[in-house]
C-alpha cells in the first residue's frame, strides 16, 4: 500500500494494484465494470474500446434480467455489427453504452460500489 500511495499517475497506480487485485471477487461483478466504463466514456475514451470491455462478463455473467437486452445490444454493436457489415459504428456503440448505463442506474447501485473503493 505504501508503494501505491506514492504512485504519481493513475497508470502507475494501476500497474501496482493490478497484480494484487487480480482475482478479487469485486472484479467479477458487473456494477464496478459498468461504472468504470461510464467514467471512461465521460472522459472522452473511444466508445468502441470502452464497449469491448463488456466481453469480460458478457455473455457469461449474472446480472438483473433488465440488463440482458442492453448488454446484448451493446455486444452486438461493439463486436459483431451484423447490420453494418461487421464494422462497428462509434455513434451507435456510444448510444448502446448510454442505454446500458441508464438501465444500470435504475437496476442497481453500481455507483456506490466503485465510489467506496475509490474513496
Amino acid at each position: 500500500m505504501i508503494e501505491a500511495s506514492l504512485a504519481n499517475t493513475l497508470q502507475d497506480l494501476l500497474h501496482i494494484l493490478h497484480p494484487i487485485a487480480y482475482g478479487h471477487p469485486l472484479l467479477e461483478e458487473i456494477w464496478p465494470l459498468l461504472e468504470a466504463m461510464e467514467r471512461s466514456l465521460s472522459k472522452g475514451a473511444d466508445p468502441i474500446k470502452v464497449a469491448r470491455l463488456i466481453e469480460r462478463v458478457y455473455p457469461y455473467g449474472s446480472w438483473p434480467e433488465e440488463l440482458s437486452q442492453p448488454l446484448y445490444d451493446l455486444y452486438e454493436e461493439a463486436t459483431c455489427a451484423h447490420e453494418h457489415g461487421g464494422i462497428p459504428d462509434a455513434s451507435l456503440v456510444r448510444k448502446a453504452l448510454l442505454s446500458l448505463f441508464e438501465v444500470g442506474r435504475v437496476c442497481g447501485g453500481h455507483r456506490s460500489v466503485l465510489d467506496r473503493v475509490l474513496s
